[in-house]
């Protein structure tokens, strides 16, 4: 197959916020990008995340997608970190923290460190 060039731009603090989710908790991730794009992604985490999903995963209605957070394959707390509330069906036992998008251009972004105190509850 065709080899497929991904360019990603890390989230300042990315790589502590990463690394502080995997030391306290169990990680997952549910993106609405196409799997190669959300596998490339994944691949400059620290470790595996327990679950990986991406578009395929997501429900459909008509002119909808997705995330439906009651098929989260894991028991316990769930904090579901998004920046589109829109796309997520809540579901009971997950709490859901909104964050502002981000674009490359704010680099004075700071939002993953403002998650930490939430994390750490």
């Amino acid at each position: 197959g065709e080899e497929e060039i991904i360019w990603v731009h890390k989230r300042p603090g990315f790589e502590m916020f990463l690394k502080m989710c995997f030391d306290i908790s169990t990680v997952g991730v549910w993106s609405m990008g196409q799997p190669g794009y959300v596998e490339a992604i994944v691949s400059l985490f620290p470790q595996r995340p327990k679950f990986v999903y991406n578009w395929c995963n997501c429900d459909r209605e008509p002119g909808k997608i997705f995330k439906r957070l009651d098929s989260i394959p894991y028991e316990g707390k769930i904090i579901m970190i998004d920046d589109k509330r829109d796309i997520l069906r809540e579901a009971e036992g997950v709490d859901i923290v909104i964050i502002p998008e981000w674009h490359p251009r704010q680099k004075k972004d700071r939002a993953l460190h403002h998650l930490i105190p939430i994390l750490c509850m």
